[in-house]
Order: structure tokens, then C-alpha cells, then sequence
């Protein structure tokens, strides 16, 4: 199999038609750059695992680029702990350095573990109600089945992940996506809707075993 490059990756991201119901981010090169910065960083630190969401939010991935992280994560104040956050080359879009609950959690947790897995979302891409970009849709099938095909591209990118044992889903869509494509991954709960205590459990759990 050809070797993926973070540059390859970012450039076939960022070709992805959107429309009025789905925005593509990874148009806008601040963003993008975002995403390779992080992708960089994950390279020179092979991570033995992949966490996969289920789709970009309007308050999180789909201003800062990189999955269950929000602007907040990448201004100085926000960064204390977060390894593959540290870099002088994250930059915001918004004139305010917005928060999100999951990416609050998420990182957190890894912060308290040291605990790195590589991130990412089976829909890349924000969808949203119909010429509401402040708003989160669930992805549709089709666009699961459309766009996961990024999670192949990133297991290429991370060739260290263990693809036995070491591929997590956040949420049941994004659990039932991997599965359409053959890859059984753990479940975790996602941090929403009153999931956050679980999600913190499965994660310390899974850093823990990671760690043997």
C-alpha cells in the first residue's frame, strides 16, 4: 500500500465537495493547517490508538480543524497538558476563543493520563441544518458511508495503530460506521447527554491497558 503524506491527506480533504447541509472546514487553510499540525506531531509520536467521533461540531472541529478539540484548546490558555497542542502554529478563525463540553472532557482526561490517541470523526465534515452553520446534524448514512473512507486514510497515515485491539468508536454511529467497514472497534460513550462520566471511564481504562 502507498504511503500516505499529511500533505496528501489535507489535500484530499480539503477537494471534498460541500453543500448547503454539509461544510467542508478543511477549505479554509487556517483550518487545514490546524489538522496538519496535529497530524505532524501524531507521526513523530506513533499512537498505538485511533478514537473516532462521529462527525465535526459547529463549536469544536469545525473551527479548529482537528476532531473533539475547540479553539479554546489551542489558545496558550488552553493548551497546559495537552502534548500535541503545544505547537506556536495552531491559530483561530473566530474573534473568540470558543469552548465546546466534549472537548473539554476529552482533553482533560488525556491531559490528566498522558494519554495521546490520534483523533479523528467517521463524517469529517460539519453537517448542519440546511444554510445553518451554527447548527449540528446527525450524519446521514450515506454521508457515513461516503466519508469514512478518510478512516482508511489515517490508519495508512498510522501504520503504529493497533488494528486489533487499539480502534475505539465515540458514540453508536460512529461504532456502527467502522463496523460497515469491517473494522471492530470498542465502544467508548460519548461525552454528551449525560454520557461524560462513562466516556472518562472507558478512556482511563483504555489508557491504563495501553500503558501495559
Amino acid at each position: 500500500m502507498t504511503k500516505m503524506t499529511v500533505n496528501q491527506f489535507i489535500k484530499n480533504l480539503s477537494g471534498v465537495a460541500e453543500n448547503e447541509a454539509l461544510t467542508n472546514q478543511y477549505k479554509n487553510p487556517v483550518i487545514a493547517n490546524n489538522l496538519a499540525v496535529y497530524l505532524s506531531y501524531m507521526e513523530k509520536n506513533p499512537p498505538k490508538c485511533l478514537f473516532v467521533g462521529e462527525a465535526a461540531g459547529h463549536l469544536g472541529c469545525a473551527l479548529s480543524g482537528i476532531p473533539f478539540t475547540d479553539e479554546y484548546r489551542l489558545t496558550p490558555a488552553g493548551k497546559s497538558g495537552c502534548l500535541p497542542l503545544l505547537s506556536p502554529k495552531y491559530a483561530i478563525i473566530s474573534d473568540e476563543s470558543h469552548r465546546e463540553n466534549s472537548a473539554t472532557l476529552i482533553w482533560n482526561v488525556f491531559s490528566e493520563l498522558s494519554f495521546f490517541p490520534v483523533l479523528w470523526n467517521i463524517v469529517p465534515f460539519h453537517p448542519h441544518n440546511v444554510n445553518d452553520r451554527s447548527s449540528n446534524r446527525t450524519p446521514t448514512p450515506s454521508e457515513i458511508g461516503k466519508y469514512s473512507r478518510f478512516v482508511e486514510d489515517i490508519l495508512v497515515l498510522f501504520p503504529s495503530i493497533n488494528r486489533e485491539n487499539g480502534i475505539f468508536a465515540i458514540g453508536r454511529k460512529s461504532e456502527a460506521g467502522l463496523l460497515d467497514m469491517g473494522i471492530n472497534a470498542s465502544y467508548i460513550r460519548h461525552p454528551s447527554h449525560g454520557g461524560s462520566t462513562k466516556c472518562r471511564e472507558h478512556i482511563i481504562k483504555i489508557a491504563n491497558f495501553s500503558k501495559k
